[in-house]
């Protein structure tokens, strides 16, 4: 790509704004029903294989996300997710101007 955004969002935020906690045993996750008792954006959807990891990885895959403009060969951008949507808007839009001017 001529340009990769990543929305930088903390694990828990992420699981607080799809209404969702995150899991701390995944050994527990196993042996539980799927959805997990927890909210649903969609009705009749159920967590998927990544939203059942525990947190840990979850902080994990945050923590690689947040190293991707160190190796990745393409310019990489890390937009600050946890601001309002227009101030995320506003930052993506800048960076796409800058990358294709």
């Amino acid at each position: 790509p001529d340009l990769t955004i990543v929305l930088d969002v903390p694990p828990k935020v992420g699981f607080k704004r799809t209404g969702r906690t995150p899991q701390r045993v995944a050994a527990a996750n196993r042996s539980k029903n799927h959805s997990n008792g927890q909210l649903s954006m969609f009705d009749g959807a159920h967590q998927d294989a990544m939203e059942r990891r525990p947190i840990g990885y979850h902080r994990k895959v945050h923590e690689i996300f947040r190293e991707l403009p160190s190796f990745y060969p393409k310019p990489v951008v890390v937009i600050d997710g946890t601001r309002d949507a227009d101030a995320v808007f506003a930052a993506i839009k800048q960076e796409l101007e800058r990358a294709f001017e």
